[in-house]
């Protein structure tokens, strides 16, 4: 047969037989996906990060003081051979609380008035802080605090100190959201306020603090970034640099010693000075409220002294001003009886006095009759008079009749005068009485009002009197509680005093203690491995690592059972075509590389599949896992030459291997036994045939399966450890995505 011949039975063999050759194919594309993907996912899972981290300048040392760092140990850091860039600031823990909850949160420095080579931030959502009372805070997968870009927070310090002696402010306003390569995993590490874990980070304009030293410097390394930070190589480079730093630091803690002794100890005598000054003025401030509590207690017991005399002189007044008006209601009843009395003569003498004047007014008519009536003779006399011819005897006697009548009317007339004074002297005497009487009336009404006035006068100046009295002495009550109250305020005060300069006294005490008693500073530079997110993850990604020694043991242990399984099965179907190509006079090592050849072409195929799926599903799919734990940017996929190959030979090893010992027994025959079919096994009695009540009770199918399991023993563990394997893959696997979960 020509080689041309022999390559195009080995093609048809592949045609002929494409179950058993995609079953090769499928089961080595399995295994080397497996493999190679997680052989290659913690390289890509690295080589994502270390890309993250030299994006934003990550750090690769932090530097920590006990006593803090100033600008001078930052720039003598910063002079240091191989540092790049050196970032000092400040953080702290604060507590945050909410409606529903109390999360701790760090707080760290970012400056306002330059940019930060170092720790650099991932802008998410907003813009960075602009003003001393704007904050950023993280933009997580799983945001625990739920802050959106505008709200408002309020922090606290968790405990009794106040966390305004550290921060300018403590209310921020959130204008954006950030990531950093600092905090990979959303474990963000203890603290002890709260909870005593941290929940999340908040960033804050660094002139903010008002802490006197930075917290911890940040530093990058020189040539760094060229290398992967999972590495050995990279940790060689921090080292170079981390030893100069740790004498820079034992130089600069001595400095930094004797620098906050002295200071301390300046504070110390300033405090001293203070104190006495202010026992001094605490002192003259409680002889001043004593004379003044003093002085009090004096003019209370003065003013009520004062209003005792008052109070009597008051009554005094009181009991004078009613005996003035019961005299006054005296004389008035007194007048009211005369006055009664004096009318009811009155009225008698008035009775007297109209009988006495009714006569007279009768006297007075008559009399003025008879004065008419002499008027009417003396005309009547006159007119005779004057009658002519009247005798002389006559006339004289008529003049005489005249003279008489004229004196008895004159006579008359001085009547009706006496009696109309007489009445008139009456009357004026009636009405004059009568006048008095009206008088002494009034007089009495006057006197009754002016009384009652008096007496309503007198009632209410007892009434605003004794109100007086009242609030005087409650004044002067309220000013006994006052001026006890002062007492009690004076001795608490002066207790207070003395507590107070007893504590000062006490702290300055404790303080010059302290000074003593303060070691010497030590500072601890830490490179990544001191950081939990960078050594989380590492630790993550070795562990996939570990699981690549261990896990693609059972596919390839599995591929090559099936391949074992799928060439033995092949080699024991073309006996008579090995036979015959053995009688033809072809080599056994020709025969077998047949064999080979068809185990080769399909492990190769199968291992370029897996390695394509590998190199890029498996990266992908274990990433996405691990990525609901940690903040990272889409993975960095690497096509690794050393893995791919390495895996390849693996896995073509393997099925040329298995085929080789498939058929290897084979061309151990001659070709006459080889063309003729394959005798049976021997049946043999097996031991629990010689159980009688366990092979009794067996169905004959019971019977024939285990007798084949001990006739066909390889077939039986082939199947066993196929099984086992698959099953040891399947469970490994669950494990995997449930210690994700977790």
């Amino acid at each position: 047969m020509s080689k041309n011949a022999f390559i195009k039975d080995v093609f048809r063999d592949i045609k002929n037989s494409k179950g058993r050759f995609l079953s090769i194919f499928a089961i080595i594309a399995l295994g080397v996906a497996f493999f190679s993907g997680i052989k290659i996912s913690p390289i890509d899972m690295k080589r994502t990060a270390d890309k993250y981290y030299d994006d934003y300048n990550f750090m690769d040392l932090t530097l920590y003081s006990t006593l803090g760092f100033t600008d001078e140990d930052v720039n003598e850091i910063s002079k240091v051979d191989g540092v790049l860039d050196v970032f000092p600031t400040y953080s702290l823990d604060a507590i945050m609380k909410t409606d529903t909850s109390e999360n701790v949160l760090k707080i760290m420095g970012l400056p306002l008035e330059f940019e930060a080579n170092v720790n650099k931030y991932k802008l998410i959502e907003g813009r960075l802080p602009e003003k001393s009372n704007e904050c950023v805070v993280e933009a997580g997968k799983l945001e625990k605090l739920d802050l959106a870009v505008g709200s408002k927070i309020t922090l606290s310090s968790g405990s009794d100190e106040s966390l305004s002696d550290k921060l300018e402010n403590i209310e921020y306003e959130v204008v954006g959201k950030v990531r950093t390569p600092y905090y990979l995993s959303y474990e963000k590490g203890t603290s002890d306020i709260g909870s005593g874990k941290i929940a999340s980070f908040i960033i804050i304009p660094q002139e903010n603090f008002k802490v006197p030293a930075y917290t911890e410097v940040y530093i990058t390394v020189n040539e760094a970034k060229k290398l992967n930070s999972y590495s050995d190589k990279y940790f060689k480079v921090i080292d170079a640099v981390k030893n100069p730093l740790e004498d820079i630091g034992d130089k600069r803690a001595d400095l930094r010693y004797n620098e906050i002794v002295n200071e301390a100890t300046k504070k110390i005598n300033e405090s001293k000075i203070e104190l006495e000054n202010e026992k001094n003025k605490g002192q003259k401030e409680l002889d001043d409220s004593k004379a003044k509590l003093d002085k009090a207690e004096k003019e209370l017991k003065d003013g009520e002294s004062e209003l005792t005399k008052k109070e009597v002189e008051f009554n005094q007044s009181i009991s004078k001003a009613e005996n003035e008006l019961y005299l006054a209601q005296y004389k008035i009843d007194d007048g009211k009886a005369a006055l009664e009395s004096a009318k009811k003569t009155f009225e008698t003498e008035k009775i007297k006095a109209g009988e006495q004047l009714n006569i007279a007014r009768s006297t007075l008519s008559n009399l003025e009759n008879t004065k008419i009536s002499l008027d009417n003779r003396i005309l009547e006399t006159e007119a005779a008079l004057n009658v002519p011819n009247l005798s002389e005897s006559e006339k004289n006697r008529l003049n005489i009749q005249i003279d008489a009548l004229i004196m008895g009317r004159n006579e008359v007339i001085n009547g009706i005068e006496y009696i109309n004074n007489e009445i008139k002297s009456g009357e004026e005497k009636l009405k004059l009485a009568q006048n008095e009487i009206i008088s002494k009336e009034e007089e009495l009404i006057n006197g009754e009002k002016k009384l009652k006035e008096k007496k309503q006068q007198l009632e209410e100046s007892k009434k605003d009197g004794l109100k007086q009295f009242e609030n005087s002495k409650l004044e002067i009550e309220n000013g006994k509680k006052d001026l006890e109250e002062g007492k009690e305020e004076y001795e608490e005060g002066k207790n207070k005093f003395a507590r107070e300069i007893a504590s000062a006294e006490a702290k300055i005490e404790k303080a010059e203690n302290d000074v003593k008693s303060i070691e010497e500073p030590s500072w601890y530079i830490l490179d990544r491995n001191s950081n939990y997110s960078y050594v989380d993850y590492k630790s993550n990604a070795d562990s996939i690592d570990k699981l690549a020694r261990i896990f693609p043991v059972f596919f390839f242990l599995v591929a090559a059972l099936v391949c074992l399984t799928t060439m033995t099965r092949m080699v024991d179907e073309q006996r008579i075509n090995i036979g015959t190509l053995k009688a033809l006079g072809y080599s056994k090592y020709q025969i077998v590389s047949k064999y080979i050849i068809y185990a080769f072409s399909a492990s190769f195929l199968g291992s370029i599949m897996g390695l394509v799926i590998g190199l890029t599903v498996f990266p992908i799919v274990i990433f996405d896992a691990y990525g609901i734990m940690y903040t990272l940017p889409k993975v960095e996929l690497e096509f690794n030459i050393l893995i791919a190959i390495s895996i390849t030979l693996i896995s073509v090893l393997v099925t040329t291997i298995s085929s080789f010992l498939a058929c290897y027994k084979e061309l151990l025959e001659t070709p006459s036994t080889l063309m003729r079919p394959k005798a049976p096994k021997d049946g043999k009695r097996i031991l629990i045939e010689r159980i009688d009540f366990i092979w009794s009770k067996l169905s004959f199918i019971g019977k024939v399966t285990i007798r084949n399991i001990f006739r066909y023993k390889k077939r039986f563990f082939m199947t066993v450890f196929g099984i086992a394997g698959c099953t040891a893959l399947i469970v490994t696997g669950f494990g995997i995505k449930d210690s994700i979960k977790q």
